[in-house]
């Protein structure tokens, strides 16, 4: 049975693609199924398996496991996480050194900042260990009571949020893939600027930035794991962050690009480019036969 690419994103938001995983799963169920009845239930391998992975490579994983947690909740900075398991900032160094050399995380900065930069956050690299520090490490209450209901309940809040990060990964994938955008760098970008209307110190992101030095060219691209996207409302927002972008700022050309599950009306306007799930689908079988 062929699966759509939103099946298939969703799963890949568990399972990473691992062989393992997907063995575990029944891909004619739905996500949510899936995780409740092979992963988030009594005896079943991978209920236990993101514990043992991280338990193999760090024996005493308790700190290592609030961490984990803390990341895979949005607390991303080393401040964040510092306050989050409740110790200084400077005593979770070596704990998020040790993680990031058994590429557990990984350490961001914004696409036009340098690796030195103090804009740094920390992100979980493995989509399972995401997912797991994410639904099924601060739940094992409800799991060890088979309180489904609770769990389904959890997953209806959060498991959107969760894989419309993974869908940013598969956007920039398919960027990196896509011949006309050119690039010489590509990843997220995020900065602080203060709201005239409140003085608020607040912080604006743009899912994905793509730079070309030669071309002295910027592509912005937002990416809503959404249907019936409205094309107009999304660039109007996203336009207003490109201001906060210190690139080129002189002499640089700038595009756009949207993806989404589906658009309310797809008509693409000059320097803007639209991509729904088909278009993406289309981009991965074009690389699969080249």
């Amino acid at each position: 049975k062929r699966h759509s690419l939103e099946q298939i994103i969703e799963v890949y938001s568990i399972t990473g693609g691992m062989p393992y995983y997907l063995v575990g799963l029944d891909l004619k169920k739905t996500a949510t199924d899936n995780i409740l009845e092979h992963i988030a239930k009594k005896g079943r391998p991978l209920l236990e398996e993101g514990e043992v992975l991280i338990r193999e490579e760090l024996p005493d994983a308790t700190t290592y496991f609030s961490i984990l947690h803390a990341i895979s909740n949005g607390e991303t900075k080393q401040s964040e996480i510092a306050n989050h398991i409740g110790m200084p900032a400077t005593t979770i160094t070596r704990y998020l050194t040790n993680l990031q050399r058994l590429n557990f995380i990984k350490k961001e900065v914004p696409v036009t900042e340098g690796k030195r930069s103090k804009k740094s956050i920390y992100s979980i690299s493995d989509n399972f260990i995401r997912f797991w520090f994410r639904f099924i490490y601060p739940n094992r209450s409800y799991i060890e009571e088979e309180n489904s209901t609770r769990i389904r309940e959890i997953l209806k809040k959060g498991f959107i949020l969760h894989v419309s990060r993974v869908f940013e990964e598969v956007c920039t994938q398919a960027l990196c893939m896509e011949e006309s955008i050119g690039h010489s760098s590509i990843g997220r970008w995020w900065g602080s600027y203060r709201d005239m209307k409140t003085n608020e110190r607040k912080t604006a992101e743009i899912d994905i930035v793509v730079l070309n030095e030669e071309k002295n060219e910027i592509v912005y691209a937002e990416c809503k794991w959404k249907e019936e996207v409205d094309v107009d409302d999304v660039l109007k927002k996203l336009k207003e962050k490109t201001v906060l972008v210190d690139w080129k700022t002189d002499k640089r050309k700038e595009r756009f690009v949207i993806f989404a599950k589906s658009f309310k009306r797809k008509t693409e306007y000059s320097g803007v480019r639209l991509y729904d799930l088909n278009d993406l689908k289309n981009i991965f079988s074009r690389s699969q036969s080249n």
